[in-house]
């Protein structure tokens, strides 16, 4: 079976600039030559790991302000070091320890187009852990200006430096963009409209795991008590070291890099990296997992606490979810296959109840979801996308993805989410091995939760769900009889109408003509949930019986 599973801030923002002259070696600065022999080491991991790595961690153990060439400029003292590693395609930096005065600055230098990654500094500037984005390219500098009078407050330790041969250089321009296969489909199409707000919860993770770097999907969810805490809920397998079996060392959470935001606006044309919102965070704390082996007993599910607050200018979305084990209708997955920009999956078949592992003694841990064509693609998922969340036509999260068969080659294969109803108390007895203690603090014994923004807008709410107007009901509210207008391309194609309750319970099914009249007088008043669908194409709409 394929597995998916394949900074620092005040918070942190990793600003990134493009100046579209070519870059050269600032003169004088001495270069550090790396060893890309351990690069090999990747190669053989990725033949047997769950864990998707695309980089090499090398250690280093550099004093940067020691190796560093200096200078001296109105008031301030400049350090300038510079990286080289032949052959690769991105260099990023990992600091066991920063601690600059107020007043100083700190970023590095690509040749990629003069890239420039801005790190700015927080008010006490004294940091324990620092992980950075890529440098794309061979080469890459390091640029520390302090105030000439506090230079004996100045600490820069570097304790490794990521390594990758990946592609991960954004120069594609087509749908898929950087090195997501080419079915996926980006959230801005039209099979995102409904699910922009939600969307706007699930983040791209730069994963540190021990000396090996890759990227996991994850999601900002909500809690009852809805305090904003900055829970991220995302794969346990990510986390998790396959030679112990254990998960990593915190020191490695405090440098995972979460970018929020991470899409394009558009559905297919030419985009470049570089217009992407520079949302970025760095830092999370441990806080409950499925301790399961990455879902071989379990239910794989793996929750942080960043350690900062998000900013407000990220729009941050806090995803409801459900804990109740339903087998949804409908829904989606949004993920970054491949650490690509936000895509969009669509299921239209029910989940089945299943589980990762063949051999495991552990049954019923996952839904298996099978994907639908939809008019821009397959969405599939992918290396990377692990971690994603499941959502249900609610606009809940009902799952995080483990791994699968689907595949753009093969787009009839599944693919397996654990389930959140077994993340919540079913992967064992301690509050660390639980959702539930985190997720409703308030201990109000519900099984579903809405989605909230800062300004605390419903986003969406229990009883509500992600509808479409692609097919109108008149009357809505009814007494139970109503007319349906469905889009002109199902005229002529054969029609299935299925009824849900709120619970995603199926209460009718049966087979219509466009523009048929329904008759729902059977059902008890309250809220429903519409479902009009053929061999290709599926519509959802939501009606209020009186």
């Amino acid at each position: 079976m394929m597995l998916k599973r394949n900074y620092f801030f005040y918070p942190l923002l990793l600003s990134l600039l493009v100046h579209f002259s070519v870059f050269a070696q600032t003169a004088k600065i001495p270069i550090k030559i790396l060893d890309v022999g351990q690069l090999k080491a990747v190669k053989a991991r990725e033949k047997k790991g769950r864990f998707d790595a695309i980089g090499e961690i090398i250690e280093t153990h550099d004093d940067v302000l020691q190796e560093a060439i200096i200078s001296e400029k109105g008031g301030f003292v400049l350090f300038q070091l510079a990286y080289h590693a032949s052959d690769v395609k991105g260099i990023n930096f990992y600091f066991e320890k920063v601690a600059l005065p107020n007043g100083s600055t700190f970023f590095l230098k690509g040749n990629y187009r003069g890239q420039t990654l801005q790190l700015p500094l927080n008010s006490k500037n004294n940091l324990d852990k620092l992980a950075t984005g890529f440098i794309y390219g061979d080469y890459a500098e390091l640029h520390i200006s302090v105030p000439a009078d506090q230079l004996d407050q100045a600490v820069v330790l570097l304790e490794g430096i990521g390594l990758t041969n990946k592609r991960i250089l954004p120069t594609d321009a087509r749908k898929d963009f950087g090195d997501a296969a080419s079915c996926n489909i980006n959230i801005g199409c039209e099979e995102g409209t409904l699910w922009q707000e939600v969307g706007q919860s699930v983040v791209r993770i730069l994963v540190r795991n021990e000396n090996l770097v890759g990227w996991c999907t994850g999601v900002l969810v909500n809690n009852t008590a809805e305090d904003f805490t900055p829970y991220i809920l995302t794969a346990q397998h990510c986390g998790l070291n396959e030679f112990t079996g254990n998960l990593v060392a915190k020191s490695n959470f405090d440098q995972w890099v979460f970018y929020f935001n991470y899409e394009v606006n558009g559905c297919v044309g030419s985009f470049l990296e570089f217009d992407l919102p520079r949302n970025i965070m760095a830092g999370a704390d441990l806080i409950a997992h499925s301790d399961d082996q990455g879902g071989d007993f379990g239910s794989d599910f793996l929750l942080l606490k960043l350690q900062n607050d998000i900013p407000s200018s990220f729009n941050p979305v806090f995803a409801g979810w459900s804990s109740q084990e339903l087998n949804a209708a409908a829904g989606v997955a949004i993920h970054h296959p491949q650490g690509d920009v936000k895509k969009i999956s669509t299921y239209n078949t029910s989940v089945e109840s299943s589980q990762f592992s063949s051999e495991g003694s552990v049954r019923n841990t996952h839904w298996k979801v099978f994907w639908a064509e939809t008019d821009n693609g397959f969405g599939i998922t992918e290396a990377g996308s692990s971690g994603a969340p499941l959502f249900n036509n609610a606009g809940q999260i009902i799952g995080n993805l483990t791994g699968g068969l689907a595949s753009c080659t093969r787009p009839d294969g599944f693919d397996l989410f654990g389930k959140l109803s077994y993340h919540w108390f079913s992967n064992g007895e301690d509050l660390e091995q639980q959702l539930a203690p985190w997720l409703d603090p308030l201990g109000l014994d519900v099984f579903a939760w809405r989605s909230i923004d800062y300004s605390g807008k419903l986003v969406t709410d229990t009883d509500d769900e992600i509808t479409s107007s692609t097919f109108e009901i008149y009357p809505n509210p009814s007494q139970g009889q109503f007319s349906v207008i469905v889009p002109t391309k199902l005229y002529n194609t054969s029609l299935t109408l299925n009824i849900y309750d709120k619970l995603g319970r199926t209460v009718h099914r049966e087979s219509i003509d466009a523009d048929e009249r329904i008759n729902l007088t059977h059902l008890q008043k309250g809220l429903y949930f519409l479902t009009i669908s053929n061999a290709e194409n599926v519509y959802r709409q939501k009606i209020v019986i009186e």
